[in-house]
């Protein structure tokens, strides 16, 4: 039996791209009939209510603290009070936020822009967490010995925080002086 072959011509990737998107629209073109709507996006959205992101958010805060302990590892207990003091042991920062929501800090970002499908769910809270971090970055400009770290975080981080220098110039020098003072130097 003699074999049968077939001429099959090699496609550049190019064409192979183009043959499968042919494919995929010959594959749902009656999706407009069903109502179904092909639509290529990103990975869906990680929570679907802010009351579930809230949740984390305020766990994150939590874990920034931790029981003083005695020198023996006991707790320390306010003489007055009689309750457990509490020391921050690891500041607020949106980073941290976005590692224990399990995100990155620019995808953060993008659930807070209030221009996006989940933007304006969330913008809120987010700008909430925002506020709280902003207000220890602030803080620490007063408190802290070495207020570096806390100008830096305020200047990248939030609007509004930015150095500035005014240069003002006095006289007057104009172009052709300069140009005929630099051709002098060349002659």
């Amino acid at each position: 039996m003699a074999k049968k072959t077939k001429n099959k011509q090699k496609l550049s990737p190019e064409e192979k791209l183009a043959k499968k998107a042919k494919d995929i629209e010959k594959e749902h073109k009656n999706d407009k009939d069903t109502g179904v709507e092909l639509k290529f996006m990103g990975r869906p959205p990680k929570f679907k209510k802010p009351e579930d992101m809230q949740k984390q958010i305020l766990e994150y805060f939590k874990s920034c603290w931790d029981y003083k302990r005695n020198m023996f590892g006991g707790r320390v207990y306010d003489s007055k009070t009689k309750k457990v003091v509490m020391v921050q042991i690891k500041p607020y920062t949106i980073t941290g936020i976005a590692v224990a929501l399990g995100t990155s800090r620019q995808t953060l970002l993008n659930y807070e822009d209030i221009k996006n499908e989940y933007g304006k769910e969330f913008f809120d809270t987010i700008k909430r967490a925002k506020e709280i971090c902003h207000q220890y970055a602030e803080d620490s400009l007063f408190i802290g010995k070495n207020p570096t770290g806390a100008m830096f975080n305020l200047k990248n981080n939030y609007s509004g925080w930015e150095d500035k220098s005014k240069h003002e110039h006095s006289g007057g020098i104009s172009l052709t002086d300069l140009f005929n003072e630099t051709k002098d130097d060349y002659q």
